[in-house]
């Protein structure tokens, strides 16, 4: 078969050799020119959802989980999603008060996710005492609490401990 022309291999199947058209017009796949040269244009990235919508998801799985280690993998799906004060509160209720809520509190703190928190709403959703302050000493020390707002929440010898601890009088 020439080049240029149409007709059928030894199976009986239509082939057509490259520079032919097809008898509609268009050229082949194979006999269209390369894409110009340069630097491909990179597409924009996706827009993240909503906060909101994160994070209604997450403390709906955070309630459904069965277990500690599960609740708390949970948590790292909301690593750089800005939390607001209200939101905070709600994902910490949704967890077992005493070291899960606690560590769940630590890790949003260390992500950097926290930055403007109602502090004395967050200690006082703490029930025991010793949480309260390792919670209330958390938020002194990553700056998102000042010492005089969380006492209020603490038992009187906790609070003076922890003014001590972060240095004031």
């Amino acid at each position: 078969m020439p080049a240029g022309m149409t007709g059928e291999d030894d199976r009986g199947h239509v082939v057509q050799r490259a520079g032919t058209q097809r008898p509609d017009g268009s050229r082949p796949v194979w006999d269209l020119p390369p894409p110009p040269a340069g630097d491909p244009v990179p597409l924009p990235p996706p827009e993240p959802p909503p906060a909101d919508l994160v994070l209604d998801a997450c403390a709906a799985q955070l309630e459904a989980a069965r277990d500690a280690r599960s609740r708390l993998a949970r948590l790292a799906e909301l690593e750089g999603v800005p939390l607001a004060a209200a939101s905070l509160l709600s994902l910490l209720e949704a967890l077992p008060d005493g070291w899960q809520r606690r560590t769940a509190l630590r890790r949003l703190i260390d992500a950097g996710n926290l930055h403007d928190v109602d502090a004395d709403a967050i200690v006082r959703t703490f029930g025991r005492g010793a949480d309260r302050f390792a919670v209330a000493a958390r938020l002194v020390d990553a700056g998102l609490a000042e010492v005089e707002v969380v006492t209020d929440a603490l038992p009187v010898r906790a609070a003076a401990r922890l003014r001590r601890r972060a240095g004031a009088t």
